[in-house]
């Protein structure tokens, strides 16, 4: 008997188990984080997304009220905008453009 009653080969599986335990540990772990990282990462997304929406639906605001005021070339810039952070919305983007063409039409 060695180190407190446990002689070398005992001593060594139970150091060995001890290594597999951490490792498991560490990857379960690893494993937490990363889901964790892609759930922030999509929560992240979908917030970003609603504020580029909030903020395009502010610039639609700017320029509805400069075509109240007659202003139909002044509009023109924020319904640009408002289109630009719509690229990829195809719904959106479509009525931004139509919007952007009737403005044009009209403004000459």
């Amino acid at each position: 008997m060695t180190l407190a009653g446990v002689n070398g080969p005992e001593l060594t599986r139970s150091v060995g188990e001890t290594v597999k335990g951490i490792a498991a540990l560490v990857m379960a772990l690893g494993t937490v984080a990363l889901l964790y990282q892609q759930h922030q990462s999509r929560r992240y997304s979908d917030l970003s997304d609603q504020l580029r929406h909030e903020l395009s639906g502010s610039h639609v605001a700017n320029g509805v009220r400069l075509v109240d005021e007659g202003d139909l070339l002044s509009s023109l810039p924020w319904f640009v905008e408002a289109m630009r952070l719509d690229l990829g919305d195809t719904s959106r983007e479509l009525m931004h453009r139509r919007r952007c063409s009737v403005l044009m039409e009209n403004a000459w």
